[in-house]
Formats: C-alpha cells, sequence, structure tokens
C-alpha cells in the first residue's frame, strides 16, 4: 500500500501568503523568497497534490483555482493546528534529570535520599553508584548534581550537609587475632602480619573478606 504523500507546511504557507497578498512578488516579500523562488514552491506543492493550484489572469494577476481554493481553506486550519501543538509543547518546562552519586557503601541511605528529593523536586534522578574518592571528580566535571559520600572526601570548599553519622569500629576475623585501633598498622608490623588496603569500593566485599580471614576493616 502506497502512503498519501505529505504537506509540506512551508508550501502552504506560501500559496495562502499568494491568495492573500494578491501575487507572487509581495507573498515572496513575506515569506523572505523571490519571486522566482516562490513560483518554484507553487510548483513543487502542485505536483504533491497533483492539481492545479493557481491561474494567471491576463493582467498579470493571480487566481486560486477551486482546488486552490480548497487547499488554502484547509491549510488554514492545518497551520493554525500547527501552531497551536507547537505552543503548547514550547509551554511546557523542559524536563532535567537530576544525578545523583551515591557511595556503594551508603545504597541502604538511598530510600530516604529519594524521598527527599521527591518532595522538592520533579526532575528524574539518575542514580550513578561509585566509591566516595570516585564521586568527587565526577561532581566537579559536572557529571553529577549531588554526591553521597564519606566525610571528608567531598570536593574541597563545596557546599555539603551531614545527613549521617554512625560509629566507626574495627572489624576483624577469629583468624586474625589483633586488637585494632589508631594505631593498628603499628600493631600489624609488631605481629609480623603483612597488611594492604582491599581494592574494592563495595562494602560486601569487605565484609567477605573479613569472615573469610583475610584481614579485617573499619566498618
Amino acid at each position: 500500500m502506497v502512503a498519501n504523500p505529505a504537506l509540506d507546511l512551508d508550501l502552504l504557507r506560501t500559496l495562502i501568503a499568494i491568495a492573500e497578498e494578491g501575487g507572487f512578488t509581495r507573498a515572496g516579500e513575506r515569506v523572505g523568497r523571490t519571486q522566482s523562488a516562490v513560483s518554484l514552491q507553487v510548483q513543487r506543492l502542485e505536483a504533491v497534490v497533483g492539481r492545479t493550484l493557481i491561474a494567471r489572469g491576463k493582467g498579470g494577476g493571480v487566481e486560486l483555482t477551486a482546488h486552490g481554493a480548497t487547499l488554502v481553506e484547509r491549510g488554514r486550519a492545518l497551520l493554525a493546528l500547527n501552531d497551536d501543538i507547537l505552543k503548547a509543547v514550547q509551554a511546557q518546562p523542559a524536563q532535567s534529570a537530576v544525578g545523583l552519586g551515591v557511595d556503594s557503601c551508603y545504597s541502604r541511605r538511598l530510600p530516604d535520599i529519594l524521598a527527599r528529593l521527591a518532595a522538592t523536586q520533579h526532575e528524574t534522578v539518575e542514580v550513578a553508584r561509585a566509591a566516595s574518592c570516585e564521586l568527587g571528580p565526577m561532581l566537579k566535571a559536572n557529571s553529577l548534581d549531588l554526591m553521597l559520600c564519606a566525610g571528608g572526601l567531598e570536593p574541597r570548599q563545596w557546599p555539603a550537609v551531614e545527613v549521617w553519622r554512625g560509629p566507626l569500629a574495627w572489624i576483624v576475623s577469629d583468624a586474625r587475632p589483633i586488637q585494632f585501633d589508631a594505631l593498628c598498622r603499628w600493631r600489624f608490623r609488631r605481629a609480623n602480619v603483612h597488611s594492604r588496603p582491599l581494592d574494592d569500593p563495595m562494602l560486601m566485599a569487605v565484609r567477605g573478606a573479613g569472615r573469610a580471614g583475610a584481614g579485617g576493616a573499619a566498618l
């Protein structure tokens, strides 16, 4: 099945301008085109509808044919509908997404944060998860609008609000009978235990390493 050709609204505007201005020259001035360009537009429109739309008079004037008059009448309604649709769409506020970065260790705080945003914002929230040390550069690069990170890892001199504070405790498995405190690394050396940080931002991975006897962590 062959689809009907679509009407070009610019061509319709030109035809309506010709009908209202009474000639190609004045219509061209109205639509910002030369007389020859207006003539070509009429020819293109006639090719689309398959009918003659304009008849030239003896005195150089132009008259609409019956098909041309019908197209002008219906075309005005079509252009008015087009303009109304554009105005309705443009009148709506632009929707944007709020980029929220969350440290994976604090995902449990995410529902509360999203509830607060929903109460004050109407934009869509896009959540990105990463380690606290990775969220700061993302915020500076404008990849994020907000971030939930560990205290002390926020960008310097950037506004920050404390949303939660909790105790920090050293957790160690039974396989590593070492007392942890502020001098934990010194105690590691005294016990001849090699230590290195676990390169994994996920809290579950750190807990899993402790349960497996692979070391201890501050949680």
